[in-house]
């Protein structure tokens, strides 16, 4: 397994958050077809469908930490898992 140095692996988290946030930004900044736009996350969250609850919790907890409408995303993600965030 390759080895990352703490700079370079800080770059590829802020690589990541930056995408996660250009995702919630065209997310918010659409049309709004379902409240809070429930939809559109549900459909994101819905790319890591093979991923356990935990892991699909966590990027829940992303999206709302970059700008994600909160009710949104919580009722996206029980709408993916049937679970609650």
């Amino acid at each position: 397994m390759t080895e990352f140095t703490e700079e370079e692996r800080e770059s590829a988290v802020q690589e990541m958050n930056d995408a996660l946030a250009a995702c919630v930004h065209n997310i918010e900044a659409g049309t709004k077809l379902t409240q809070n736009h429930y939809g559109a996350y549900m459909s994101l969250l819905g790319a890591f469908k093979n991923q356990d609850v935990a892991s699909q919790r966590r990027m829940a907890q992303a999206l709302i930490r970059v700008g994600g409408n909160s009710r949104g995303v919580e009722a996206g993600f029980k709408a993916a898992t049937g679970e609650v965030l």
